[in-house]
């Protein structure tokens, strides 16, 4: 739908400007169009979505970029050295187009940072009240990030040692099951991945509350808390990513019972959390995945 509103765009303007029978004219237009409406517009449209602008803004904000790429049209088909502009303009869409593409979750992180989608208070706000409750904590080391967690996690594994999780017992019951997982942060941006968890919960019903925050500097991180209808808390998610690291970590935790001490312990493990400044790849990183 995108590539047939840009072409009638593109056909509108070239007779408007009296230029259709011109065919550098035409790649000349045909490319300021491009650049704006297929690498900045998703942007800003992306920009809208996060900071929930209404559609009047959007519909506004399109009619200022249409205007714009008409005007740019306007000028640089009045340069008489249409061929050399013509394919200057098209080299500077496709690379425009290439780049943004290939960089886009980064691109739509650093929107997200600098327009003030994490807010800097901590949520996560619980503290150990004794050097006692520290020794009782073990530390998980993983390819890109560690953790501290209460010596009461026991290990457990699906179909192999990539696939770990832990399970927390009281009394002989089990009363949460927890899985860490790393994934690349060039995969998906973090608001995209709230965006899509709060869709998928709409659909099934289920009552979400979800901030995105900023602990520190470098750290950017999204929780999801679920609950049912009696505001019991179900299941817990958590997202964070280092700017200056091209992965990130998810830690999921689901609650089987509504028990305080353990929402703090789920806690205490999201503060203890440290991401590492890797920049190389490393295949033993999972995809984001489902339970099982």
């Amino acid at each position: 739908m995108q590539t047939v509103t840009l072409l009638t765009l593109v056909i509108i303007t070239g007779f408007l400007l009296k230029k259709e029978k011109s065919p550098y004219s035409r790649i000349i237009i045909g490319s300021v169009f491009g650049v704006i409406f297929f690498s900045v517009w998703p942007l800003t449209v992306f920009y809208s979505e996060i900071h929930k602008l209404n559609e009047n803004h959007i519909v506004f904000l399109y009619g200022i970029f249409s205007i714009l790429a008409i005007t740019i049209s306007l000028f640089l088909t009045r340069i008489k050295q249409k061929s050399h502009l013509a394919i200057f303009a098209l080299f500077f869409f496709l690379s425009t187009t290439i780049f943004t593409m290939t960089f886009e979750s980064e691109i739509k992180n650093k929107i997200a940072i600098y327009t003030g989608f994490f807010e800097t208070i901590n949520p996560a706000s619980h503290k150990q009240k004794n050097a006692g409750a520290i020794r009782q904590r073990k530390l998980l080391s993983k390819y890109n990030y560690t953790i501290t967690m209460n010596n009461s996690w026991q290990k457990k594994t699906d179909i192999g040692p990539h696939y770990e999780y832990f399970i927390l017992h009281d009394k002989n019951n089990e009363i949460a099951e927890f899985r860490p997982k790393c994934f690349a942060t060039g995969n998906i941006s973090l608001p995209e991945i709230i965006k899509n968890i709060k869709h998928s919960t709409r659909v099934n019903k289920i009552q979400i509350e979800e901030y995105c925050y900023s602990p520190d500097k470098t750290t950017y991180a999204c929780k999801a808390i679920y609950s049912n209808r009696k505001k019991q808390i179900k299941r817990i998610r958590w997202y964070s990513m280092n700017n200056k690291s091209n992965y990130g970590v998810e830690l999921d935790f689901v609650l089987l019972k509504n028990i305080t001490s353990t929402i703090k312990e789920i806690e205490q493990i999201i503060r203890s959390t440290k991401i590492t400044n890797k920049s190389t790849k490393n295949y033993h990183c999972l995809g984001l995945a489902e339970w099982m």
